[in-house]
């Protein structure tokens, strides 16, 4: 098998929804915060946007000025103010307590992910293996993925990239991997298990180590 049973430098959640970064930590495979652990996607367009992100080192990241809120039906299972990035397409539904247009809000938020990002980039400059890591209840563009690889193998010769993604909604039950990507399809849809359990379809997590190279605890 390529990525399983197998030690990774780093480990990142690319979001999709909370339940990667949840996983991770009940895993023991999280000891640090990364920018998008808690943000959802609902299409490629955020990972196509990570391509353009790791080679300008985010620069346009959470703009306050294209962030808009989320209509009704496109919240998510948060009380919080929530908005859709239309530079990079990711929407965050926890980070603003108060609006956006409250500039002690918005600089307090901008801040820790301007860490997080920082961090980010450090440890795969570090790194010699790196695992990315998310879950989708759409259709993934499977070339987005593999441009963001050779975009961070480009920037950071000395890392080795591969991806593992849930895939919810799928046509199938079924386990796919070659040399970089792994695919674990499901047929169901995302349920609370994933946020507050440990459903089995997750376990293949267990076979993978992080090494103590970034595993200082940080938010």
């Amino acid at each position: 098998m390529y990525i399983f049973n197998k030690s990774f430098d780093t480990i990142v959640s690319l979001g999709g929804s909370c339940a990667t970064a949840k996983q991770l930590k009940f895993k023991k495979l999280r000891k640090c915060s990364y920018p998008f652990d808690w943000l959802f996607h609902n299409n490629s367009e955020a990972l196509c946007y990570l391509i353009k992100a790791f080679e300008t080192d985010f620069s346009d990241w959470m703009k306050r000025d294209k962030l808009i809120p989320l209509k009704y039906e496109e919240r998510g299972d948060s009380p919080l103010n929530q908005y859709h990035d239309l530079n990079t397409g990711f929407n965050t539904i926890h980070d603003f307590h108060k609006p956006v247009e409250d500039d002690e809000e918005y600089n307090a938020v901008i801040t820790k992910y301007k860490r997080r990002i920082s961090r980010l980039l450090d440890h795969i400059s570090k790194s010699k293996h790196t695992l990315l890591i998310l879950d989708a209840r759409y259709p993934v563009c499977i070339n987005c993925l593999a441009d963001l690889k050779k975009v961070i193998e480009s920037k950071y010769p000395n890392d080795v990239v591969q991806v593992l993604l849930f895939q919810f909604n799928a046509s199938e039950n079924a386990y796919y991997e070659n040399e970089w990507l792994a695919i674990r399809k499901m047929t169901r849809n995302h349920s609370n298990l994933e946020y507050n359990g440990e459903p089995c379809e997750w376990d293949i997590l267990k076979e993978i180590t992080l090494t103590s190279c970034n595993s200082v605890e940080q938010s």
